[in-house]
C-alpha cells in the first residue's frame, strides 16, 4: 500500500519524485513542538548548491541527491520502507524538443499571425517520436477544458475536436466565481490543472492544446513555464493506456490576446462566455502550424523512503513527502548555469 501510494505521488507530479518519511506514530498531548531543527538550513544550503548541480533525476546530480537522502534517513535510523530499500524504482522518459519553428496562425480575414518559442508559447510533446509536424490544425476555443460530470459541467459539448488544436484557459471557474462550493472556489481542483487538460483533450481527440497563461490563475509567472517547459521534460515511462495529443503548449497571455482579437473577442469576453454554465465552444477559423525536432531516452530513478513504526497505532500509516529534483544545469556560451532550486524543493525536503 506504501509503495502504492508512492507511485501514484511521483505519476502525478510527472518528474516530482518523492523523498518520504512515513510514520505511524501519536504523540502525546504534552509534547511540545520542537523548534526548526538546525540542520534545517544546513540541508538546505547542501542540497541547493552547486555541488548537488541542480539535482535533474538521471544526472550525476540527482544520483548524488538520492544517495544522500537515504544516507540521512539511514543516519537517523529510519526503516527502510520498501523492503530492505529505502528505494522506490520509478520508470522514466526524457524527452526534449530542438529547433522550435514560430507558431504560424493562419485564417480567412487579416493577416496571418506568428509567435515565437520561449517569449510568446511554449511548446512540447509527450509522444516517444523523433519530430513532431502539426500542419493547419484548426484552433477551437474550449472553455476551460474540463468535463466534470459532478459539477454538470462540459466544455466539450457538442464539438468534435478529432485532429483539431483546442485553446483553454488555466485553472478552473472556481477560480473566478469563488464559490467554495463550485469547483472549491479559489483552491485549484485537478480540473484546473495543465495535466488535466491535456489528458482531456487528448481523450477527446485533439492533436493539440495550447493553455493561455495567465499569472494569477496559474500560480507562476511565464518565466516559470519558459524555464520548466523548455529543455529535458521528465515524464513516468512505461504505457499506461492513455491517449496524448501530438503538441503540449502555452501560450503567453499577450499572445494569446492578439490572437483573440484577431477571432474577433477580447480575452476579458471570452473568460466570460467560458464562465457561463450553458457555455459552448465553437472554432476559432483559424488554423495552426509549428515543428520541431524530439530526442527521448528511456531511464529509471527512485522515491526514497524511510519507516517510523508508531508505538499507539502502528496499524495506521501518514506519509509526509516532498519532490527532491530540480531542473539541473545548462551550458550556455558563458559557462554552466546551474539551476540550484532552493526553494522548489531544497526547502521541502529539508523540512522532510
Amino acid at each position: 500500500m506504501i509503495a502504492k501510494y508512492l507511485k501514484i505521488v511521483s505519476l502525478f507530479t510527472m518528474s516530482f519524485l518523492a523523498a518520504a518519511l512515513i510514520s505511524s506514530c501519536e504523540s502525546s498531548p504534552e509534547e511540545q513542538i520542537p523548534p526548526f531543527s538546525d540542520h534545517y538550513t544546513q540541508y538546505v544550503e547542501t542540497l541547493s548548491s552547486d555541488n548537488f548541480e541542480g539535482r535533474a533525476p538521471t544526472t550525476s546530480g540527482g544520483r548524488k541527491t538520492k544517495a544522500y537522502i537515504e544516507s540521512e534517513f539511514r543516519r537517523m535510523g529510519l526503516q527502510p520502507a520498501l523492503g530492505n530499500s529505502y528505494r522506490q524504482p520509478v520508470p522514466l522518459v526524457e524527452i526534449e524538443g530542438s529547433n522550435f519553428s514560430n507558431i504560424e496562425i493562419t485564417g480567412d480575414a487579416d493577416q496571418p499571425l506568428s509567435f515565437s518559442y520561449a517569449d510568446e508559447m511554449i511548446v512540447g510533446t509527450s509522444r516517444l517520436q523523433d519530430r513532431v509536424e502539426l500542419h493547419d490544425s484548426e484552433l477551437v476555443f474550449a472553455g476551460f477544458g474540463i468535463v466534470a460530470p459532478e459539477y454538470e459541467w462540459d466544455d466539450y459539448q457538442g464539438l468534435d475536436v478529432e485532429g483539431k488544436t483546442v485553446v483553454v484557459f488555466v485553472n478552473d471557474p472556481g477560480y473566478h466565481t469563488l464559490d467554495p462550493d463550485f469547483f472549491t472556489g479559489k483552491a485549484m481542483t485537478y480540473y484546473g490543472r495543465w495535466t488535466y487538460k491535456y489528458e482531456e483533450a487528448a481523450r477527446q481527440g485533439a492533436e493539440g492544446v495550447l493553455i493561455v497563461h495567465e499569472t494569477g490563475p496559474a500560480g507562476y509567472g511565464w518565466d516559470v513555464v519558459k524555464n520548466s517547459w523548455s529543455g529535458p521534460q521528465y515524464d513516468v515511462g512505461g504505457d499506461n493506456g492513455e491517449p496524448t495529443v501530438l503538441m503540449e503548449g502555452w501560450l503567453h497571455n499577450s499572445a494569446a490576446h492578439i490572437l483573440f482579437e484577431q477571432a474577433g473577442f477580447t480575452l476579458d469576453e471570452l473568460r466570460e462566455e467560458a464562465l457561463k454554465p450553458d457555455f459552448q465552444p465553437f472554432s476559432m477559423e483559424m488554423n495552426a502550424s509549428v515543428n520541431f525536432d524530439v530526442r527521448y531516452e528511456e531511464s529509471e530513478s527512485a522515491n526514497i523512503a524511510g519507516f517510523v513504526e508508531g508505538s499507539q497505532r502502528p496499524e495506521e500509516t501518514v506519509v509526509y513527502m516532498a519532490h527532491w529534483d530540480h531542473l539541473g544545469k545548462v551550458e550556455t556560451d558563458e559557462g554552466v548555469d546551474i539551476y540550484n532550486g532552493a526553494i522548489d524543493n531544497a526547502t521541502g525536503t529539508a523540512a522532510i
